[in-house]
């Protein structure tokens, strides 16, 4: 037997699933962003994140 609630759970699971990848990918994004802002040679580059590992030492706050 259909049952209406069923589907509505279904429709909430995944409307929450997609707003839980939207805001994932919006975090993450921050990450990519230093890397293209440091490969793109600006006047103040502190930590230089041309790399994955150097982008280790400035996500940890590591004093060089």
């Amino acid at each position: 037997m259909w049952h209406p609630l069923g589907v509505r759970n279904n429709i909430i699971i995944s409307s929450c699933g997609l707003w839980c990848a939207a805001f994932m990918l919006l975090g993450y994004s921050t990450y990519f962003t230093t890397i293209i802002r440091s490969n793109a040679d600006p006047a103040v580059d502190m930590y230089n994140v041309d790399n994955p590992v150097s982008l280790v030492g400035y996500l940890s706050r590591d004093i060089r």
